[in-house]
Protein backbone atom coordinates (compact mmCIF):
# COMPACT_ATOMS: atom_id res chain seq x y z
CA UNK A 1 0.00 0.00 0.00
CA UNK A 2 1.27 3.58 -1.08
CA UNK A 3 0.67 6.74 1.14
CA UNK A 4 0.83 9.73 0.53
CA UNK A 5 1.25 11.71 -2.51
CA UNK A 6 4.15 12.99 -4.89
CA UNK A 7 7.35 13.25 -3.09
CA UNK A 8 5.69 12.60 0.17
CA UNK A 9 4.56 9.37 -1.00
CA UNK A 10 5.41 6.36 0.76
CA UNK A 11 5.45 2.77 1.09
CA UNK A 12 3.51 1.15 4.12
CA UNK A 13 5.43 -1.89 5.82
CA UNK A 14 3.43 -3.80 8.22
CA UNK A 15 6.04 -5.78 9.48
CA UNK A 16 8.72 -2.60 10.61
CA UNK A 17 7.60 -2.78 14.03
CA UNK A 18 8.86 -5.71 15.57
CA UNK A 19 6.19 -5.35 19.01
CA UNK A 20 5.95 -8.20 21.53
CA UNK A 21 3.35 -10.25 20.75
CA UNK A 22 0.20 -10.81 22.92
CA UNK A 23 -3.36 -10.24 22.96
CA UNK A 24 -3.50 -6.83 23.78
CA UNK A 25 -1.76 -5.82 20.96
CA UNK A 26 -3.19 -8.23 18.75
CA UNK A 27 -6.81 -6.90 19.81
CA UNK A 28 -5.87 -3.26 20.90
CA UNK A 29 -7.64 -0.46 19.18
CA UNK A 30 -5.08 2.23 17.96
CA UNK A 31 -4.93 5.88 15.73
CA UNK A 32 -2.50 7.63 17.50
CA UNK A 33 0.23 9.50 16.60
CA UNK A 34 3.88 8.61 16.06
CA UNK A 35 6.94 11.30 16.82
CA UNK A 36 9.88 11.03 15.20
CA UNK A 37 13.16 12.69 17.37
CA UNK A 38 16.08 14.30 16.33
CA UNK A 39 17.99 11.16 16.16
CA UNK A 40 15.15 9.32 14.01
CA UNK A 41 14.07 7.22 17.29
CA UNK A 42 10.17 6.81 16.71
CA UNK A 43 7.51 7.46 19.38
CA UNK A 44 4.09 5.70 19.29
CA UNK A 45 2.17 3.87 21.84
CA UNK A 46 0.98 0.32 22.32
CA UNK A 47 -2.61 -0.41 20.77
CA UNK A 48 -3.78 -2.14 23.81
CA UNK A 49 -2.46 -0.97 26.92
CA UNK A 50 -1.25 2.90 28.15
CA UNK A 51 2.29 2.45 27.25
CA UNK A 52 4.21 4.56 25.62
CA UNK A 53 7.54 3.03 23.09
CA UNK A 54 10.32 4.30 21.39
CA UNK A 55 11.56 1.93 18.60
CA UNK A 56 15.26 2.87 16.40
CA UNK A 57 15.23 3.13 12.75
CA UNK A 58 15.23 -0.36 12.34
CA UNK A 59 11.76 -0.85 14.24
CA UNK A 60 12.98 -2.33 17.60
CA UNK A 61 11.89 -1.58 20.83
CA UNK A 62 14.51 -0.07 22.91
CA UNK A 63 12.82 1.32 25.55
CA UNK A 64 8.71 1.72 26.85
CA UNK A 65 7.64 3.36 29.98
CA UNK A 66 3.63 3.26 31.07
CA UNK A 67 1.65 6.46 31.88
CA UNK A 68 -1.29 6.70 33.81
CA UNK A 69 -3.81 7.43 30.72
CA UNK A 70 -6.68 5.77 28.88
CA UNK A 71 -5.30 6.42 25.32
CA UNK A 72 -3.04 8.26 23.53
CA UNK A 73 -4.67 9.70 21.00
CA UNK A 74 -2.18 12.15 20.22
CA UNK A 75 1.27 12.35 20.03
CA UNK A 76 3.49 15.20 19.08
CA UNK A 77 7.31 16.07 20.10
CA UNK A 78 8.72 19.18 21.06
CA UNK A 79 11.83 20.74 21.30
CA UNK A 80 12.68 23.36 24.40
CA UNK A 81 16.22 24.65 24.97
CA UNK A 82 17.37 21.83 22.91
CA UNK A 83 15.63 19.16 25.28
CA UNK A 84 13.08 16.82 23.33
CA UNK A 85 9.43 15.98 25.07
CA UNK A 86 6.28 14.55 24.02
CA UNK A 87 2.50 15.82 24.78
CA UNK A 88 0.30 12.84 24.78
CA UNK A 89 -3.51 13.55 23.65
CA UNK A 90 -5.78 11.39 26.55
CA UNK A 91 -9.64 11.34 25.56
CA UNK A 92 -10.16 9.99 28.71
CA UNK A 93 -11.77 6.61 27.47
CA UNK A 94 -10.32 3.64 25.46
CA UNK A 95 -12.45 1.64 22.92
CA UNK A 96 -12.60 -2.21 23.70
CA UNK A 97 -12.23 -5.39 21.58
CA UNK A 98 -14.40 -7.22 23.71
CA UNK A 99 -17.25 -4.43 22.75
CA UNK A 100 -16.62 -4.86 18.92
CA UNK A 101 -13.79 -1.68 19.39
CA UNK A 102 -16.61 0.65 20.57
CA UNK A 103 -16.19 2.69 23.88
CA UNK A 104 -17.13 1.35 27.03
CA UNK A 105 -20.55 2.35 29.09
CA UNK A 106 -19.93 5.76 31.18
CA UNK A 107 -19.61 5.83 34.71
CA UNK A 108 -19.18 9.40 34.84
CA UNK A 109 -17.55 12.46 33.70
CA UNK A 110 -14.92 11.60 30.63
CA UNK A 111 -11.12 12.42 32.39
CA UNK A 112 -9.76 13.40 29.23
CA UNK A 113 -5.91 14.88 29.68
CA UNK A 114 -2.92 16.50 27.96
CA UNK A 115 -0.05 15.22 29.60
CA UNK A 116 3.77 16.52 28.97
CA UNK A 117 6.36 13.91 29.29
CA UNK A 118 10.88 13.45 28.94
CA UNK A 119 11.64 11.19 26.43
CA UNK A 120 12.21 8.75 29.17
CA UNK A 121 8.85 8.42 30.70
CA UNK A 122 8.86 11.05 33.43
CA UNK A 123 5.54 13.26 33.61
CA UNK A 124 6.50 16.83 33.18
CA UNK A 125 3.18 18.16 33.10
CA UNK A 126 -0.41 17.84 33.27
CA UNK A 127 -3.68 20.20 32.29
CA UNK A 128 -6.46 18.59 33.26
CA UNK A 129 -9.99 18.66 31.12
CA UNK A 130 -11.31 21.83 32.39
CA UNK A 131 -14.90 21.67 33.60
CA UNK A 132 -17.01 23.04 30.98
Amino acid sequence: MRIGQDANSYQWNDAWAKLPASDSAKNGWAHHGVAVTRSGEVITSHSGQPTMMLLDVEGNVKRTWDLPISDAHGITLVEEDGVESIWIADNGRKRQHGLGYQYPPSVGPFSGQVMKTSLDGEVLSILSKPDI
